[in-house]
């Protein structure tokens, strides 16, 4: 399974997050940072200051830029324009769906996309850009047409095949079916889940599709983006090493780095946001604070994170003991009492749940006193 990032298209290229203040280079070196298969970046055909970025651009990782194209008598200039920014693919968008092409093309005829996107593929390869193909509104196409997209699609030479669930109104169950039935034609196909999450289905259509034997999953930061969102490449990055046993994906600067993005790009997120929120790890309750390997499903240091503790009354004597054992604090019972009844009084004063370093701070009260 690997993971392509969109966030410098879906996101920062939306009306969601217009803003020329935004340092796009700095968001690529992070997005850089983390282990991403490729990054998906701009317009450069509706938006020059896309192409000035891409231009200037830099990366260790794969990058590639989208591109719709109407007709064949462009398609060598166009792609001669791509190439000249200095990018290792393109994106080729085409519609899959009836709909999308009647709106998007000058003819809606499958045979004018067929021939469309086969010498897009063509022109691309000669330049030496690899091509990745979008199905725009694949569930809506037929799977008789979806199948023979594909099979032209890969013959031609694509690198991959993006099954674009546009207009998110997908159940995982018939993606999985799809894509069992899109493989069955063309077995070994790169095929690529690019969701959105109108019922917050994205990350579970995208890993239908893996089961049925899709490789590759399109995503962004925290999941932002148009239709409710798109799978989050936080969460995806995380279902790659730790539900399909890519143990080799190195993700501990995760939390990190994404947090910095999240900052950048004005986006908001709660405490308990899973994997990078600064109390998706917190537990009152001594069980799971001394079992986390029990109560958890990896260990929050591979993305960057650590076990806390958050109190809010619930707790007993047992989490105060293990609290003052992970700081290597001296205590006794009179100690811990004495500690748990200033906690109690400050919750009902706060009215709110305290962090460990502020409970920490009792406990130095407490023991420089004894």
């Amino acid at each position: 399974m690997k993971i392509s990032d969109c966030t410098l298209r879906d996101y920062v290229g939306s009306a969601l997050t217009y803003n020329p203040s935004l340092d796009w280079h700095h968001i690529a070196e992070l997005l850089s940072e983390l282990d991403l298969d490729e990054l998906e970046i701009g317009d450069p055909f509706s938006y020059k200051e896309d192409a000035t970025f891409l231009k200037q651009l830099s990366s260790t990782i794969p990058v590639t830029t989208f591109y719709g194209p109407k007709r064949q008598s462009d398609l060598k200039v166009d792609l001669e324009y791509v190439k000249s920014l200095g990018l290792d693919g393109v994106i080729i968008s085409i519609p899959a769906s009836q709909q999308f092409a009647e709106l998007k093309l000058p003819s809606a005829d499958w045979a004018y996309r067929f021939e469309l996107v086969e010498k897009a593929i063509e022109v691309s390869k000669d330049l030496g850009l690899y091509a990745v193909v979008t199905g725009e509104d694949s569930p809506s196409a037929g799977i008789r047409y979806l199948k023979e997209y594909l099979t032209i699609v890969m013959q031609a030479g694509a690198k991959k095949f993006r099954y674009a669930e546009s207009v998110s109104k997908s159940l995982p169950m018939g993606t999985y079916q799809r894509i069992k039935e899109l493989l069955s034609v063309v077995p070994g196909a790169e095929i690529e889940m690019h969701c959105h999450d109108m019922f917050g289905l994205a990350l579970a259509n995208g890993i239908a599709g893996v089961e049925a034997g899709a490789t590759w999953i399109s995503g962004t930061i925290l999941g932002v983006g148009e239709r409710g969102g798109n799978i989050n490449t936080i969460d995806a990055l995380s279902a790659s090493k730790f539900l399909f046993n890519q143990t080799d994906r190195d993700l501990r600067n995760l939390s990190r780095v994404s947090r910095q993005l999240a900052t950048m790009l004005g986006l908001s997120y709660l405490d308990s946001q899973r994997i990078i929120g600064e109390r998706c790890f917190a537990f009152e309750q001594p069980l799971p604070l001394k079992h986390p390997q029990i109560y958890l499903p990896f260990d929050p240091r591979e993305v960057g994170g650590e076990i806390s503790v958050i109190l809010s009354g619930k707790h007993s004597l047992e989490t105060l003991e293990f609290m003052a054992e992970k700081f290597g604090i001296t205590h006794d019972p009179a100690i811990l009492t004495g500690v748990d009844a200033e906690l109690r009084t400050a919750l009902a004063d706060t009215k709110k749940p305290l962090e460990e370093n502020l409970v920490m701070r009792m406990f130095s009260r407490f023991t420089s006193s004894a």
